[in-house]
Formats: structure tokens, C-alpha cells, sequence
């Protein structure tokens, strides 16, 4: 229909301006989060995950603009990820520390990716052995996130009650996703 067409046509351009801006069409935090999810949804389009499936036009038109189909991201992207995450590593030697990523969005995105991806058997190879070799831990123990000894699910409670209490409501806005794997 000519509105659904419209609708996309507006969203394939805000990528264009993106892609313009950044050299690539995989946006992040804190790009809006309404382009993020259009992007991953034109992926599970294309897979037929989703429907409708793309047209070979809106194929064509996010080719033009070098789309990356690949939600693991480009090496060189990838690469550049995993030497941020070395560098926070070295920066943070406390094992409790390093694994929260807590001052780093994007990195800490990237490595839940990477575990999450693993798990269901779409990491490559090269990579989760590229992985491996720096000691990376493919699961999240939450139980040692915490900073104060208490467990990451109490801390993220408390920060609730804490929103709670200012806001006087626990509707708390997903922007920023500090709820993140919280319960």
C-alpha cells in the first residue's frame, strides 16, 4: 500500500542521512531507537523472518547504500570492538569491574551479543576463537556483576524503588535500558 511504501521511503532515508553521517548503516545508541529497530527488521525481511518480505527495489535501494545484511557486524567494526573490550579489560583488572561495562553502552551491547549470538550457534568461528584466546566468558554471572556485594538483580530492584519513589510510577522509560536482563 502507498502509506506502508511511504512509511518506508521515510525510514530508508533517515538511514541514508545516517549512513551519510557515520560510513555505515548499523546504527547504535544513541541513534534513535526507532531507526535501529527498522534496520533489524529489513535483516529479518530479507531472511524471511518477517513479512512482508522486502521487494527486490528495497533490496536494491539499502545495497546502494553498502547495508550490512550481517547483524554480527563487519570485521572491521568487530575488530575495533574487540580492542575497546581488550582495553577496558586492562583498564578495569578487577574481574567484578571488568565484566559490568557499566560506563561503556555500546561496548557493553557488543560483548551481550557476543554471548547471546554464541548461544545460539551464529557466532563465527573465527571469531569465538578469537574470543577464547582473550579469556572472554560467554556467560554473564550476574551474581559477580555487583560492585557492593549485593547481587545485580537487587541492585537493579533498588534502583526501581528508587525510580519509584521520584516518579511515583515503575513505568520506566527503555531508553538507556538500565532494566536491561534484570529480572
Amino acid at each position: 500500500s502507498g502509506e506502508v511504501t511511504a512509511a518506508w521511503d521515510r525510514k530508508y532515508e533517515e538511514l541514508k542521512a545516517f549512513q551519510k553521517k557515520h560510513g555505515h548503516c548499523s546504527p547504535y545508541p544513541p541513534a534513535v531507537d526507532a531507526l535501529i529497530k527498522w534496520v533489524a527488521r529489513q535483516r529479518q525481511r530479507k531472511m524471511g523472518k518477517a513479512t512482508p518480505a522486502l521487494s527486490k527495489d528495497e533490496i536494491d535501494r539499502l545495497d546502494e547504500l553498502s547495508f550490512n545484511w550481517d547483524a554480527t557486524g563487519n570485521d572491521e567494526n568487530w575488530e575495533d570492538m574487540l580492542q575497546k573490550m581488550l582495553a577496558y579489560n586492562e583498564k578495569h583488572r578487577d574481574k567484578k569491574e571488568r565484566d559490568n561495562f557499566h560506563e561503556n553502552y555500546t561496548l557493553r551491547r557488543w560483548v551481550g551479543t557476543q554471548r547471546r549470538i554464541c548461544k545460539t550457534g551464529m557466532l563465527r568461528k573465527d571469531r569465538q576463537l578469537k574470543l577464547e584466546a582473550v579469556g572472554f566468558s560467554f556467560s554473564a554471572d550476574r551474581t559477580k556483576l555487583c560492585k557492593r556485594g549485593i547481587s545485580f538483580w537487587q541492585e537493579q530492584y533498588n534502583k526501581l524503588c528508587e525510580f519509584r519513589q521520584e516518579h511515583g510510577h515503575c513505568l520506566v522509560p527503555a531508553y538507556g535500558r538500565w532494566t536491561d536482563n534484570t529480572l
